[in-house]
């Protein structure tokens, strides 16, 4: 018979320390596959909010860019109007379109804003469509930019701002994305403008200072 009460067998009861590494081993492999399936922008998110920040920053160049040493290329430069949507970066604009102010662009012949958008669009890479286009997971902006001030400005190059605005946003994106387009958070003041409502989804605007219509 043989004794299983002796020395070696009470040093086999519990846990050796080799044995709990390597369990938390497993069970951490594990977890982070799960965590990939399951939600797989978290490790990513700084990533996506660049991505963002950086196509917001091809849009503020497409629609007024300037570069006195280069040749026009922005709807600004081209067309001498800004454009009142999104969508008129990508689909050629008519006559029964109107710009930032409210004026009907030129058309019907050689030379007119219609005309030259044929020459010189599309102004943007991806397609903007009226019923709005993400710029990223959690972020899609409406196709109607907001001018300001409203309305025909008395001057032709009078100062205002045209804002690409986002009707609903996390509210850890919208901080994420002042934080990297404006190095802060919660201000009035950069480019990327919204109010915290707790944690609730955000209304974010990202302004851009142009010159007349």
């Amino acid at each position: 018979m043989i004794d299983r009460t002796g020395p070696r067998a009470k040093q086999r009861k519990g846990i050796t320390i080799i044995e709990v590494i390597v369990s938390l081993a497993i069970l951490a492999v594990i977890g982070a596959a799960v965590l990939s399936t399951t939600n797989p922008e978290r490790e990513s998110d700084q990533a996506r909010v660049q991505a963002v920040a950086e196509k917001l920053s091809v849009l503020r160049y497409a629609i007024a860019g300037h570069e006195p040493t280069q040749a026009a290329t922005s709807f600004r430069q081209t067309i001498g109007a800004l454009p009142s949507r999104l969508s008129q970066l990508t689909t050629p604009i008519s006559t029964a379109q109107t710009n930032s102010c409210g004026q009907a662009y030129s058309g019907n012949g050689a030379g007119t804003q219609v005309a030259i958008w044929l020459i010189s669009g599309p102004y943007y890479t991806f397609e903007m469509k009226a019923a709005g286009t993400p710029l990223g997971q959690g972020f899609t902006p409406q196709d109607m930019l907001i001018k300001t001030p409203v309305g025909v400005p008395p001057i032709g190059n009078q100062a205002g701002t045209l804002t690409i605005r986002f009707p609903s946003v996390e509210i850890d994106d919208a901080n994420a994305l002042e934080l990297i387009v404006d190095g802060t958070v919660n201000t009035a003041a950069g480019h990327v403008r919204f109010t915290p409502a707790g944690s609730a989804p955000v209304q974010v605007d990202y302004l851009m200072s142009v010159y007349g219509c």
